[in-house]
């Protein structure tokens, strides 16, 4: 999940470089959260416990946009949030400071009140991780850099001079992927607490959305998606793979805010052979033994240039049972041309994150 600090940093400054067509008042917040380690494998037992976060954020107030993929959205928040996350337990799990773009989309109204989903992801850094000889009770993550998403569900209600309430939950992950070993995640399931200051905090006014199909989007067009990645297959016997695949797809766009798709997806990932002891295997990687196929449904968010991404694969052929019949990839796209798209997903097999994967995308419009 590094990657999407990244694309998500580019979104946020997109936005604040454009003051012509955001027109946007700034806004500040503070917030301070209680929660629980949420120990999700019996191996993490001992790493569950009470933690605590305090986070700064700073955000834009996109009510005035000329943005369409704001309107369309109904004026969501874009902004930026450090945090500082106690994990409860200072000599195995740690500390952990996120830096973390987010976009804050309006859901309903309760009168004056504002309903929010809050989604952020962006880069974190963990103080402690697992090491066989100095932290080996720390069975969740091996690396100090990882990837850092957060969702929230946000109520903000209207105080006096200019102030918000903020109140709300939900949950905080850290992973690198599979890039290090172990892999099996951080995750806070939490409750916060905290103020916002804006120009508008009462009463902020939305554009109604736009209706209608924009025509300089291709409603029915093909992709072709080539990609890469890199992981790391074990503790013990660790060997470092390199992935390489590509896929196509077929999208229909259904509105300005999303498209659905339906394509194949071909992956060369030599793990099949390396499961075991990558210097005792019985026969060396080769197409057989080493590529994976899959039929693949898929549906897009579209956030102007911006575009995230979720799938649903089934293999229709591996070589092994190494990995479950069905996986899951979620990620963005970023379009930097009519034509090509960047992109960056991250590949699971239900709670197991398989790697990350980074790639171009052509575009073939009918």
């Amino acid at each position: 999940m590094r990657y999407f600090g990244l694309l998500l940093g580019i979104l946020l400054c997109q936005g604040l470089s454009a003051q012509k067509a955001y027109k946007g008042d700034f806004g500040f917040g503070f917030k301070h959260n209680r929660g629980m380690y949420w120990a999700h494998r019996p191996i993490m037992l001992l790493m569950e416990a009470p933690t605590k976060a305090f986070e700064a954020e700073a955000y834009l107030l996109t009510y005035k946009s000329a943005k369409s993929w704001a309107r369309y959205y109904a004026n969501p928040k874009i902004g930026i949030s450090l945090s500082y996350l106690d994990l409860g337990k200072p000599d195995i799990s740690g500390y952990a400071i996120g830096v973390l773009p987010f976009i804050e989309f309006p859901i309903f109204r309760l009168g004056k009140i504002e309903c929010n989903l809050k989604m952020a992801t962006g880069i974190g850094y963990l103080n402690k991780k697992w090491d066989l000889h100095t932290n080996n009770l720390n069975k969740a993550i091996g690396s100090h850099i990882n990837g850092n998403m957060r969702v929230h569900g946000v109520m903000n209600i209207p105080l006096p001079k200019n102030l918000e309430l903020a109140l709300g939950a939900g949950i905080t992950h850290y992973s690198n992927g599979n890039f290090a070993m172990p892999n099996l995640g951080v995750n806070s399931i939490e409750m916060f607490m905290g103020v916002n200051w804006n120009k508008k905090a009462k009463a902020i006014p939305t554009q109604p959305k736009t209706l209608g199909l924009r025509e300089s989007l291709k409603r029915h067009h093909f992709e072709f998606a080539p990609m890469f990645a890199s992981k790391v297959n074990g503790l013990i016997y660790s060997k470092r793979i390199l992935v390489w695949g590509a896929g196509l797809r077929y999208y229909n766009r259904i509105s300005n805010r999303s498209q659905w798709g339906i394509g194949l997806d071909y992956d060369y990932d030599p793990e099949h052979v390396y499961r075991d002891n990558p210097d005792a295997r019985s026969q060396d990687p080769n197409i057989k033994n080493s590529s994976e196929v899959a039929a693949v449904i898929g549906h897009e968010l579209l956030l102007g240039k911006f575009g995230f991404v979720s799938d649903i694969g089934v293999y229709t052929y591996r070589p092994s049972k190494l990995k479950e019949f069905m996986y899951q990839r979620l990620g963005f796209k970023y379009r930097i041309h009519p034509n090509w798209i960047l992109r960056g997903t991250i590949k699971a097999h239900f709670s197991r994150a398989d790697f990350f994967e980074w790639g171009v995308t052509y575009t073939i419009s009918r």
